[in-house]
């Protein structure tokens, strides 16, 4: 705490993705700690500092640091195809479709496990924070393979690719023990496709944080924590 303003204590700031891990993972040392909104982001902790090109590594209130991997689209990509998918239907049919009847349609398909014949999907749409120039692409079109689901379930898998791609940055020593999987961020509470093409490419079964300001409730508690030292 830094003073009071009129009786109300002020406290000292924490980073949105500090306050976000904090109030959305219990067991600090062994979980992976996503969350998805228009970006997305994979967390992990280590106890000492270390550099890795295309990680950064940020500072955890109560000591050690965070590892954070952020693709630059996450839930991104997903509205990028569900704006697709709104343009075909106005220029056949003339409607417009509304966004929530568009997503629900979207996550109302059966996910499939990964198979030889699926649409593969580079969600780097606006490019990398190393390679900002990077775009993405769609692969391993067919011509019975290029359908609305195998492209919807293209971009969730591509979704979890990136951030997966992110989590192999990290050294084994760090890795080797997270093996909780904790997703927060409506990109993944709505999205039950998400959910499953990250369990299914991180091999874990996935959390959901149980609250709804995961950034806000991580905030108090780093707060409450420094007022009781």
């Amino acid at each position: 705490m830094v003073g009071y303003c009129e009786n109300i204590p002020v406290y000292v700031a924490i980073g949105d993705n500090q306050a976000a891990f904090l109030g959305s993972v219990k067991d600090i040392e062994h979980s992976i700690h996503i969350t998805i909104g228009t970006s997305s982001q994979i967390s992990v902790c280590t106890d000492r500092y270390v550099e890795i090109e295309g990680l950064d590594i940020r500072p955890l209130p109560g000591g050690g640091y965070i590892l954070v991997g952020a693709p630059l689209c996450g839930g991104a990509s997903f509205a990028m195809l569900k704006d697709f998918f709104a343009d075909t239907v106005k220029l056949f049919t003339g409607i417009e479709k509304s966004s929530h009847e568009l997503y629900e349609r979207m996550i109302s398909i059966p996910y499939q496990t990964n198979t030889n014949d699926g649409i593969e999907v580079e969600t780097l749409f606006s490019g990398t924070r190393v390679e900002p120039d990077k775009r993405g692409k769609i692969d391993h079109i067919s011509l019975s393979n290029f359908t609305p689901e195998n492209l919807i379930r293209g971009f969730v898998k591509g979704i979890s690719q990136s951030l997966y791609d992110y989590f192999r940055l990290i050294p084994d020593s760090v890795r080797q023990n997270k093996t909780i999987l904790v997703g927060s961020g409506n990109g993944i509470k709505k999205n039950p496709l998400i959910r499953q093409a990250l369990e299914e490419r991180f091999g874990y079964s996935l959390y959901l944080s149980n609250v709804q300001e995961e950034a806000a409730l991580g905030a108090c508690v780093c707060n409450m924590v420094s007022d009781k030292k």
